[in-house]
């Protein structure tokens, strides 16, 4: 199992084994790690661990990271390689190397396949010459055929977004006799006054 160990300013060592893929680590009580040092920011920085090693990804911390006594945003370590959080010296302990078992045929690759089943149904693409465009191929074979989204084009008048639908017109008619209403009344507004007036 692949750890960190990390020596604090203190004089304590601390031990996390790496069983997740990503963690947070920091002086902070919520972080996936704590260390509860000083010199180590309350969200230092985040491990991702990978199949060479740790990725180490620096949040902004006060004191920094460092690789080799340089300030570092992030650093890729293998194991036995040592990196600094603030003034703790950590250490990255990972799995020792699994050799690969051999095998009868050590240096010859598996022979390509191909997703046809035949080679006769292969379509064949070779026929592109300079000055023709783009043209789509004809499928011959019913299992290269592209299904699913996307697959056949949707003509632009059918397209919709995904906001909210509008609303569709209406003739208006009541609206333009509430318009007609409203000009008529206030044109009697403004004759009543006149009337008042003389």
């Amino acid at each position: 199992m692949p750890k960190i160990r990390i020596n604090t300013t203190d004089g304590s060592t601390l031990e996390f084994e790496l069983e997740a893929e990503r963690y947070r680590i920091g002086r902070a009580q919520d972080n996936d790690l704590v260390v509860p040092d000083g010199s180590v920011s309350s969200y230092h920085g985040e491990i991702f661990v990978t199949p060479n090693g740790i990725d180490f990804h620096d949040l902004g911390s006060t004191n920094g990271t460092h690789v080799n006594g340089q300030r570092v945003e992030k650093a890729s370590l293998s194991h036995g390689e040592e990196f600094r959080i603030g003034s703790c010296p950590v250490v990255y302990e990972g799995d020792a190397p699994a050799s690969a078992p051999a095998s009868a045929d050590e240096g010859s690759a598996p022979a390509p396949t191909s997703i046809y089943e035949d080679d006769a149904s292969e379509p064949d693409f070779s026929n592109e010459s300079a000055g023709s465009g783009w043209e789509p191929a004809t499928v011959t074979n019913s299992a290269a055929a592209i299904t699913g989204l996307g697959a056949t084009p949707c003509p632009a008048h059918m397209r919709q977004g995904f906001g909210p639908k509008a609303k569709k017109k209406q003739a208006g008619s009541g609206l333009m006799i509430l318009g007609i209403l409203g000009i008529v009344s206030c044109i009697a507004g403004v004759v009543m006054i006149l009337q008042m007036g003389s």
